[in-house]
């Protein structure tokens, strides 16, 4: 069984929809080694975040996990550092779920599904 990482890469994708080289330069790290989390990008007031919603921190359903991680994604596509201040969190532990978020009126909706 591969041994679950706390490592963010980032790759640029060309005109001609190549990804390049994945790098961990400059990319904020998850706090916690994590498995089966959702992620989430969205952009508020010209500000682009990305969210790391659940998943387990081991190989074990046990270790499952109801936190919501939140970081700024800058102009160069670095990803800053991600923290759970201010954020709602999931209201039980989860893994697996899937999510999305969608704007409708001007007001930007996450949904979680499964779990």
């Amino acid at each position: 069984m591969p041994t679950n990482v706390d490592t963010v890469y980032k790759a640029t994708i060309d005109s001609s929809g190549n990804i390049g080289t994945f790098d961990t330069t400059n990319q904020g790290q998850l706090p916690q080694v994590l498995a089966y989390q959702s992620t989430i990008t969205s952009t508020i007031n010209g500000t682009t975040y990305i969210y790391v919603l659940g998943g387990q921190n081991s190989n074990s359903v046990s270790d499952s996990q109801s936190t919501v991680y939140k970081a700024t994604i800058d102009t160069n596509g670095n990803i800053g550092t991600f923290d759970t201040a201010n954020q709602g969190q999931l209201p039980h532990i989860m893994d697996k779920q899937t999510a999305a978020t969608v704007t409708i009126g001007g007001v930007v909706y996450t949904y979680v599904l499964g779990g």
